[in-house]
C-alpha cells in the first residue's frame, strides 16, 4: 500500500535503516563498542593490569568512534577507571575517571 506521496511501508523502512548505517559508520552520533584485544591492549600497554572491560561507552570519547569503559588496577596497584578511545585512522587514548 501506498502513501500520498507514493512510498511503500517496506520502503520507507529500507529508507530508514540506510540513514542509521550511514550515522553508526561514518559520525559520533552513535559510538561502536572497541574490540576487546584492542581495548585490552592499549591499556596493558600503558602499564594496567588485571584489566576488566564493560560496553560502550556514551560520553567521554568526543571524537572518536570506537569506546569501552573499563576498570583494572594501575602499575602501582591502584584502581582505575575510565574509557579507552579510539578512531578507524587514529592511536587509542585513555581516558580517566
Amino acid at each position: 500500500m501506498r502513501n500520498q506521496r507514493g512510498f511503500t511501508l517496506k520502503e520507507f523502512a529500507v529508507f530508514l535503516l540506510l540513514i542509521v548505517g550511514v550515522l553508526t559508520l561514518f559520525s559520533d552520533v552513535i559510538p561502536l563498542r572497541m574490540s576487546e584485544a584492542r581495548a585490552t591492549s592499549a591499556l596493558e600497554s600503558s602499564g594496567a593490569r588485571n584489566v576488566q572491560l564493560g560496553g560502550i561507552a556514551f560520553l567521554g570519547c568526543k571524537g572518536d568512534k570506537f569506546r569501552r569503559k573499563f576498570t583494572a588496577t594501575n602499575a602501582e596497584g591502584r584502581p582505575i577507571k575510565g574509557v579507552v578511545c579510539g578512531g578507524w585512522w587514529s592511536d587509542d587514548t585513555i581516558r580517566y575517571n
